[in-house]
């Protein structure tokens, strides 16, 4: 027996067996229990049947000699722990221990490392961590027919013919089968030589229904939370040259955080300081090379307070500012933050006390600069720091894995750097609001009074009714700009009147402290206020480049700003919820939504601020709403197609309020409720999601990429093979193809090449979908503005041809690096004899041609005629002599190789 909490140590129980259990055909029979505690009764889990020890077996069979075996496919492990988190499986970084995995026929082999997390080896017959994951390759091989996708959980049950061969291993190769005849699998545990370790003759497992399982494991359909997993470490780390090339390091403006001086570090150069972009154009301009990379931190409201409007109005400045230039094209902005994210933290429902530190007007920063990933990608990279001075030493380090990575998102905490993941969120196992159980989702006082901001509007009546309905609440404050003359609010007050409620419908701006500060003064003492839910918000969309500091101040303050006064507002008052409605836009980014990324992800830091101050605090970022609302109605058919291709789907008014329930009852302070199509999800390249999103797909099968996706890895040359005609065909075909997908066509035949982008259908959003979509084919660095200076198709594949296949390339050291490769593969079939005179006599029918090509009387003319009667020896020498290859020494036997 041994202590699950901790790995490192094989505690022994005070009471090692129960004599009255049955014996086993040896007659020595053992029940084993694990200690439930002092004071508790002893619990069997497990009988067991020793055997006198078997002689010790040969090597195994394919774990020895050539590792891995030759032929073996390799399988991607490297998220592998990332995906069964999404899935639900928990392992921390003591249980990790899977580094390498291969399929082989039906099998799955493993390298298995135990990780010093796990603690020492000493006193183990087997290290159960070792053992345990040595198991996680199960989840790698193809699921029995009958079991694919049956929403169940296959756990072990019965262990026969196990035997242990040598204690105290480290590493070790396994090997997974799976007997379909007896229904098991069988296992090999083998040493670094292939020394057998441990063998299991039968490993039976069953399954568990999940409405049998713990509440606490059991996920909640379309209700996630936010994790930071670490981003697994590269077996060598690159150097930063390595990655972002030879330019240097820039640190912009004033240096807060004292960044500079962990980046001379970090690469052992000089870092230039500039005082602002200005400064620093200026010095391109001047002759110096641009830089690779160019730190910035944004400004941040004092301590966390204020509502971080000027930070966010700032970086909107400096982020425009740096798309404009196009002498930066190449370089990345890292915007440097502090405290901004709640990384590191636990996400079964406590928050962690350090997020005190929280600076919600940082996290406004991460939103704005998350929807300017998504517009822009490749341009931009998150990071955010711990106090500590550990974490700053480690900045370079964190910035170069980054972009190694392709992970625009990253925090460091206690020298770890992690990535963001969303994660499906389990049930409650405990209330949330004070004095509120399992099945009592609010319990709020029914004598108490609930306000809620935006409360006439679409969402604000609905979860109005359903507070009533559900929650069982009696008094209700509903705040909104029209007040009483809001379009339906009389019909909304009898709606809830004849339920029970009384309510008060009140117009009041909430942009205003003096006004919000009256609102909560002005509850009747009778009926104090015990919650608020905030949904007010309003929407001023626009790609980046186009959004003003009106427009982000418009939709900053009724969302953010409002916010920080409700909680100013309500500081003292002995609430029982305080909920944020927030959006997904602030976690995952949204083009065009700048500024609401901005202001939703200030809430949601708020939220964690108020938790950590004692105080109730949610944020629920919610995805998209079916019942359409002031702020969702202008989305047209256009819009939620490319949504539903992203895999976000509508949610009924119904499962919402589900949602917003389950998300009351969890306890965290940052809950994400959203209808994710993870099919579709997973249709998608992985590098092309939200990087909160690339632990859901599940990766393996389920991840395609469309051929027209496929970026060619040398453009130039590959088009340079092609006749000019041909070339300019493939490029428009390109435009065509990924311009119907931006407009949810599937057929590109639907697309007309001189018709206008705008005449189609293209919108600021669509082209920048196109835009990224070229991007990622072709590796270019295309402008916002690509569908405006090239408004067609026809434009903008000629434009594409320009950039790709300029005029002055020279196409035959193309065509001779596909002579070379074709000339291994002749080679490699043409050992059959009778592919061997069908392809001799296709090559001398092609080389005859080439030949006469310019003429029979030529000397080239004069050789092809030769060509009909040359053997394989001598048609490759001339391949090899006259088209490019002299230097060979013409020794070709048949069906050899080089």
């Amino acid at each position: 027996p041994y202590r699950p909490d901790r790995p490192d140590r094989p505690d022994r129980p005070d009471r090692p067996d129960r004599p009255d259990r049955p014996d086993g055909p040896s007659g020595v029979g053992h029940a084993l229990a694990l200690d439930s505690g002092p004071d508790t009764e002893w619990v069997c889990h497990a009988v067991g049947v020793l055997a006198p020890a078997a002689d010790a077996p040969a090597p195994v069979e394919g774990l020895g000699g050539a590792w891995p075996p030759p032929g073996a496919e390799p399988l991607d492990v490297g998220t592998f722990y990332e995906q069964v988190m999404a899935a639900g499986y928990g392992y921390g970084p003591a249980y990790q221990g899977l580094t390498a995995a291969w399929r082989q026929g039906g099998d799955v082999l493993a390298e298995v490392t135990l990780p010093d997390a796990a603690g020492g080896r000493d006193g183990f017959g087997i290290h159960p961590v070792l053992l345990d994951a040595a198991l996680h390759t199960s989840l790698l091989m193809d699921r029995p027919e009958g079991q694919e996708d049956d929403g169940q959980v296959w756990l072990p049950f019965a262990w026969n013919g196990v035997s242990l061969w040598a204690t105290e291993a480290a590493t070790v190769r396994v090997r997974l089968s799976r007997d379909e005849e007896r229904q098991s699998l069988r296992l090999t545990v083998a040493d670094t030589v292939g020394a057998p370790v441990l063998t299991v003759d039968s490993l039976v497992t069953r399954p568990a229904a999940t409405d049998r399982l713990c509440a606490a494991t059991r996920a909640v359909d379309g209700l996630f939370t936010l994790e930071w997993m670490p981003l697994p470490a590269p077996a060598t780390a690159p150097s930063p040259t390595s990655v972002v090339g030879d330019g240097g390091w820039v640190v912009l403006g004033e240096d807060r955080l004292g960044l500079a001086e962990p980046v001379e570090a970090g690469t052992s150069d000089a870092v230039a300081c500039h005082p602002d972009l200005e400064a620093l154009i200026a010095a391109v301009d001047a002759g110096e090379p641009a830089p690779a990379v160019v730190l910035a931190h944004p400004y941040a409201a004092e301590g966390g307070h204020g509502d971080g409007l000027e930070a966010a109005e700032e970086l909107l400045g400096l982020v425009q500012s740096w798309l404009r230039r196009p002498a930066l094209a190449d370089t990345r902005l890292v915007v440097v933050t502090r405290g901004a994210v709640a990384a590191g933290e636990d996400t079964d429902g406590a928050d962690d006390i350090h997020d005190n530190a929280l600076d919600p007007s940082g996290a406004g920063a991460w939103g704005l600069i998350r929807s300017a990933q998504s517009e822009n990608p490749g341009r931009f990279v998150l990071l955010d720091l711990a106090e500590s001075r550990e974490d700053r030493e480690g900045l370079v380090e964190a910035v170069v894995r980054a972009i190694e990575a392709h992970e625009p998102q990253v925090a460091v905490r206690d020298g770890r750097v992690l990535v963001p993941r969303m994660v499906r969120a389990t049930a409650a196992t405990g209330p949330a609001i004070d004095g509120q159980g399992q099945e009592d989702t609010a319990g709020l006082d029914a004598d108490g009074t609930v306000l809620i901001t935006g409360g006439t509007g679409t969402l604000g009546a609905l979860v109005a009714e359903h507070l009533v309905r559900t929650w069982g609440v009696r008094h209700l404050l509903l705040v909104s700009r029209s007040g009483p003359e809001a379009a339906g609010g009389d019909e909304l007050t009898d709606r809830l009147t004849e339920l029970g409620a009384r309510v008060h419908i009140a117009a009041a701006d909430v942009t205003d402290p003096e006004a919000v500060a009256e609102l909560v003064a002005g509850v009747d003492p009778a009926h104090p206020l015990t919650g608020v839910v905030h949904a007010a918000g309003v929407l001023d969309d626009a790609v980046l480049t186009t959004q003003t500091p009106e427009r982000l101040a418009r939709v900053w303050r009724p969302k953010a700003t409002a916010a920080a006064h409700l909680h100013a507002a309500t500081a003292e008052l002995p609430l029982s919820l305080f909920v944020m409605f927030s959006s997904t836009a602030g976690t995952l980014g949204a083009s065009g939504q700048s500024n609401y990324a901005a202001a939703n992800a200030y809430c949601d830091a708020l939220a964690a601020r108020r938790r950590a101050l004692g105080l109730p605090g949610l944020s629920v970022a919610w995805g998209l709403w079916a019942d359409a609302s002031g702020m969702t109605g202008h989305l047209g058919e256009t819009d939620r197609a490319r949504m539903g291709r992203s895999g976000i789907g509508a949610m009924s008014s119904e499962r919402a309020l589900g949602l917003l329930d389950a998300a009351v009852r969890h306890g965290h302070h940052h809950l994400i409720a959203i209808d994710l199509d993870v099919r579709a999800l997973a249709a998608q390249p992985a590098l092309t999601l939200p990087a909160p999103l690339r632990a859901l797909t599940g990766g393996g099968t389920a991840r395609r990429t469309a051929a027209t996706a496929r970026p060619h890895t040398d453009w130039a040359g590959h088009l340079a093979a092609l006749p000019v005609p041909e070339q300019r065909r493939t490029l428009l075909n390109l435009v065509l193809t990924h311009a119907a997908a931006a407009l949810g066509h599937s057929d590109p035949g639907r697309i007309q090449t001189e018709r206008g982008f705008l005449e189609l259908g293209f919108d600021s959003l669509t082209a920048i979908e196109l835009r990224n979509r070229l991007t990622a084919v072709t590796g270019l660095r295309l402008a916002t503005t690509l569908i405006f200076d090239h408004p067609n198709p026809a434009a903008l594949a000629v434009h594409l041809h320009g950039e790709l296949a300029p005029e002055d390339v020279d196409p035959l050291p193309p065509m001779l690096g596909e002579i070379d490769r074709l000339e291994s593969a002749l080679l490699s079939v043409a050992q059959d004899e009778t592919a061997h005179e069908a392809l001799l006599k296709r090559l001398q029918s092609t080389l005859s041609k080439l030949g006469a090509l310019h003429g029979g009387g030529t000397e080239e003319g004069q050789a092809a005629g030769r060509i009909q009667d040359a053997t394989a020896d001598e048609i490759f020498q001339f391949i090899d002599q006259d088209l490019g290859r002299s230097e060979s020494d013409g020794e070709h036997a048949h069906g050899g190789t080089r």
